[in-house]
C-alpha cells in the first residue's frame, strides 16, 4: 500500500477487465500537483490520459472500466471515480491473464524507494516471440506510447511520482518504512522493458 502525504498528491488506479483477465487488474501511480487536488477533475483526466496514450497498444481482449482516485492524505483525504470503458486497441489476442508489459518508472533520485514499475496487461500476443520477447516495433510503439502518456500528464500540470510504500521489509519482517518523510521522486521518465513479466496473482487471485 502505497502512502499518499498530502493534498498535493493522489494515487491513480487504472481499473481493467476482460475475456483475457481471470481476475480484474490494476495499475497504479502516484502524482502531484501545485495546489489541492480536486479527486473528480483528476480521475477524468487521468482516464482521457490512458486511454488516449496507452489503451491504443492494448489488446482488444482487454477492456479499461474506469479510474479511480485517492487524494491525501491517507485516512482523511477524499476519492472519486470516473468510468468511461473502452477497449484495447490491437485486433490481436492477448498473453494469458499473468503476463504483463513492464513499465519502469525512471528517477532522478538514487535508491529502490525512489523507483517503481507498471505491470501493464493485455500485450498483444501477435508481437510477443515464445521466449517473452517483444517485437522491436511493438517495443518502439510502447515506448513512444509512455511518452506520451508521461508528456499528457505533463501538459495538464501535474507530475508523476513515486509514492512510497507504507512498509518495506527487512529479514523477512514488515516494518514501517523509514523513508515516508521524504518527499516522493518526481518521474522523469518511462521506459518499456523489452521481455514481458509475469504476476501469478494475476491467473490465481
Amino acid at each position: 500500500m502505497s502512502h499518499v502525504p498530502s493534498a498535493q498528491y493522489a494515487q491513480i488506479t487504472h481499473i481493467f477487465s476482460g475475456d483475457a483477465l481471470r481476475h480484474q487488474a490494476n495499475v497504479t501511480y502516484g502524482v502531484s500537483y501545485g495546489s489541492t487536488i480536486d479527486p473528480a477533475v483528476l480521475a477524468a483526466l487521468a482516464d482521457g490520459w490512458w486511454s488516449t496514450n496507452v489503451l491504443p497498444q492494448q489488446s482488444y481482449k482487454v477492456s479499461m472500466l474506469g479510474t479511480h482516485v485517492k487524494v491525501g492524505p491517507d485516512d482523511t483525504g477524499p476519492f472519486a471515480d470516473f468510468s468511461d470503458p473502452g477497449v484495447g486497441g490491437l485486433a490481436s489476442e492477448a498473453e494469458s491473464s499473468q503476463v504483463s508489459i513492464i513499465a519502469q518508472k525512471v528517477t532522478g533520485v538514487g535508491g529502490r524507494w525512489n523507483r517503481g514499475r507498471m505491470y501493464i496487461p493485455g500485450a498483444a500476443s501477435a508481437f510477443v516471440n515464445d521466449g517473452g520477447v517483444l517485437d522491436g516495433s511493438y517495443l518502439t510503439d510502447w515506448g513512444g506510447a509512455m511518452g506520451d502518456f508521461l508528456a499528457n500528464i505533463a501538459d495538464d500540470s501535474y507530475v508523476m511520482v513515486v509514492l512510497h510504500s507504507l512498509y518495506s521489509t527487512h529479514n523477512k519482517v514488515k516494518v514501517p518504512n523509514p523513508h515516508l518523510a521524504s518527499a516522493p521522486a518526481a518521474v522523469t521518465a518511462i521506459t518499456v522493458e523489452s521481455v514481458v513479466a509475469t504476476q501469478r496473482r494475476r491467473l490465481r487471485g
